[in-house]
């Protein structure tokens, strides 16, 4: 009988060890999915419709860009070189037509209602946030349309004006960093914040004076010329996207859950460079890794597109963004006396 009992008393033991540990795993996993993590965002997408349609379409660019790059090598598709002037623009008619759906959804986000009341300073940075990712998109859309109508050749010498639509680009870019990065909204009683109207400003009037001479410059032709205005410009975007990138990563937004998301937005930072074989002016002819980096650039550049917004919207819609608003906001405040009280120890 001892022995007996001594049996079911470890069986019982076993079933509650398991019992406790089949709900500490199920506990462990509901707080990863509740949390900001990989897992998370991926059954964040899996749940909408528009965004599993958002991925689709991720897939079905890449498999055209795809094969219009291959489609020399293998003899299948060779036919479509017949039609080579529509097929090159089915790229940028697709990156046009996949960004609108976003625009519309970043156009209305807003953070949680139940985060309004109490975080009103957080909650209208945000909005600010949110405004300067709109005016981001609708500057993609405007870009690639003009490419679309260069390739379908309606329209000649647009170079300086692809130019200008690519630092409207850096401009939103760095417009959103900033968001991220200083005190953009005072309060009543609080004085020296910064304003993002000014910041703005001064970066339009910078991209329009470089427009002038990008306009000026391109009418001699020069290849040198076009290079470095090309080169300044996609470092312009890579730095400002390497900026934002940078302050997604932040432990505010739980960085140690998704760190493969920055690592592939901050590849996209890097890829900016590819700019310099894009889009090339009639008549030239791109080195061999000047037209890799271009088609290695096209491939992935709707998927990184669709995955920053994705990302940034996850980020204002489940609130964590309006607690690093408020966050980031008291360390700005607080650190000079914090690093005064450190260096006086």
């Amino acid at each position: 009988m001892n022995a007996d009992q001594g049996c079911v008393h470890d069986s019982r033991s076993e079933l509650r060890i398991s019992y406790f540990r089949f709900f500490d795993a199920e506990k462990l996993w509901r707080r990863r999915n509740s949390d900001m993590s990989e897992t998370a965002f991926v059954n964040w997408i899996v749940k909408s419709p528009r965004r599993v349609g958002g991925l689709f379409v991720s897939i079905l660019y890449v498999l055209v860009v795809a094969g219009q790059n291959l489609s020399h090598a293998i003899p299948a598709l060779k036919d479509l070189n017949t039609h080579k002037t529509f097929y090159s623009a089915v790229p940028s008619a697709l990156q046009c037509l996949a960004l609108l759906p976003p625009l519309w959804q970043c156009a209305r986000i807003a953070p949680p209602e139940s985060l309004r009341a109490g975080h009103p300073v957080a909650i209208e940075a945000c909005r600010q946030f949110a405004k300067c990712l709109t005016a981001l998109i609708a500057t993609w859309i405007l870009f690639y349309f003009l490419i679309f109508l260069s390739q379908v050749n309606v329209m000649h010498g647009q170079e300086p004006w692809v130019d200008f639509l690519n630092n409207l680009q850096a401009t939103f870019l760095f417009a959103c960093y900033w968001t991220l990065t200083a005190i953009t909204v005072s309060e009543k009683d609080e004085h020296g914040s910064i304003s993002l109207s000014l910041v703005l400003n001064f970066s339009l009037w910078f991209v329009l004076v470089f427009h002038l001479a990008d306009l000026f410059l391109s009418r001699s032709g020069s290849t040198s010329t076009r290079f470095w205005f090309q080169l300044l410009s996609g470092l312009a975007v890579g730095v400002c996207m390497g900026l934002l990138v940078g302050c997604l990563e932040s432990e505010y937004l739980n960085a140690a859950g998704t760190r493969i998301l920055t690592a592939c937005l901050y590849s996209y930072a890097v890829l900016q460079l590819a700019y310099l074989g894009f889009n090339p002016p009639v008549g030239s002819s791109p080195s061999p890794v000047e037209r890799f980096l271009e088609e290695f650039a096209t491939i992935t550049s709707l998927p990184l597109k669709l995955l920053l917004i994705a990302f940034c919207y996850w980020a204002v819609q489940d609130g964590r963004l309006a607690f690093y608003m408020e966050r980031t906001r008291a360390l700005i405040r607080d650190v000079p006396d914090q690093w005064k009280h450190f260096s006086s120890i």
